[in-house]
C-alpha cells in the first residue's frame, strides 16, 4: 500500500512540475509575443508629456509590453510607472538605478540576473535641479516648482556587465528572456542635475529573447525594432555596460 501511495505521489508530482514547466514556457513565449505585437509602432520621445502623439519611448514600451501580461492591464501598467501605482509627475519612476527598478523588483514584475564577474554603477543626482530643468514640463507654476525643491539628492548602484566582457561570454549563456539596460559612462558631469565624475547610468532599455533578439524602441530606427543584441553592441559603442533582470510574467 505505501508503494501504490509513493507512486501516485510521485505521478502526481512529475505531472504538477511538468504543468509548471509547460506554464513557463507558454509564459516565455506569450512574453516574445506581445513584444513583437508592437514592431513597427513609431518612436516619441516623452510620448507620456500632453498633446504626444501615439508611440513610445523605450521606457513605455518595456512598460506596455509587462503589463500585458496580466489581467487588468491598466492596473498593471500604472503600477509599473508609477511609485506603488500612484499616478503623478513625482512619482512617475523617472531614474532606473533608484525609481523603476526598486518599484519593479517589490511590485514582482521582475527578478534580478546575476551573472559573474560584474561592476557596479553609481550614479550622484541632484533631483531637484533634474526636475527644475526637466524639458518634459513647460508649465512651471509655483506648486511645481516648491514640489521639486522638495525632492532629495540621491546615489545609486547597479550591478552590470561591461561590455568588454561580453565577448567572453557565449550568447547561450546570456538570459532567454530579460529586461536589458544599458548604461553610458560621463566622465564628467554632462548635465547640471548629474554631481558625479564618471558616472555610469542607464539610458536606454529593451527586452531581450534567447540571449540574441533585442525588441526596444529605436530612436534610431524611429520604430519598435526587434535586432541582433551582440550586433547592437558593436554598433553602439557609447554603451558601456548591460544590467538584466528576468520578467516573472
Amino acid at each position: 500500500m505505501t508503494i501504490k501511495l509513493l507512486r501516485a505521489v510521485s505521478f502526481f508530482l512529475a505531472l504538477s512540475l511538468g504543468l509548471a514547466a509547460c506554464e513557463a514556457r507558454a509564459s516565455f513565449v506569450a512574453l516574445e509575443d506581445r513584444a513583437r505585437a508592437h514592431i513597427g509602432e513609431p518612436y516619441v520621445a516623452s510620448p507620456l508629456t500632453q498633446d504626444a502623439p501615439h508611440g513610445f519611448d523605450c521606457t513605455t514600451y518595456v512598460e506596455t509590453v509587462l503589463s500585458e501580461g496580466y489581467a487588468d492591464v491598466y492596473a498593471a501598467l500604472n503600477l509599473i510607472r508609477y511609485r506603488d501605482g500612484e499616478i503623478g509627475f513625482f512619482t512617475r519612476n523617472h531614474f532606473m538605478e533608484n525609481m523603476w527598478i526598486p518599484n519593479a523588483l517589490r511590485h514582482g514584475f521582475i527578478e534580478e540576473i546575476v551573472l559573474a564577474d560584474v561592476d557596479k554603477s553609481s550614479i550622484d543626482i541632484d533631483l531637484a535641479e533634474w526636475y527644475l530643468a526637466n524639458p518634459e514640463t513647460k508649465d512651471k507654476n509655483t506648486a511645481y516648482i516648491g514640489q521639486a525643491r522638495k525632492q532629495e539628492r540621491f546615489t545609486a548602484h547597479v550591478s552590470y556587465l561591461p561590455v568588454s566582457r561580453i565577448n567572453n561570454i557565449s550568447p547561450g549563456r546570456l538570459p532567454a528572456q530579460a529586461v536589458v539596460f544599458f548604461l553610458r559612462r560621463y566622465p564628467a558631469p554632462r548635465y547640471s542635475w548629474l554631481r558625479n565624475d564618471n558616472a555610469v547610468m542607464i539610458t536606454h532599455m529593451g527586452l531581450l529573447f534567447g540571449g540574441a533578439r533585442l525588441y526596444h524602441a529605436s530612436s534610431a530606427r524611429r520604430a519598435v525594432a526587434v535586432e541582433d543584441f551582440l550586433a547592437y553592441l558593436r554598433t553602439n559603442r557609447g554603451v558601456y555596460g548591460v544590467a538584466f533582470y528576468r520578467v516573472t510574467r
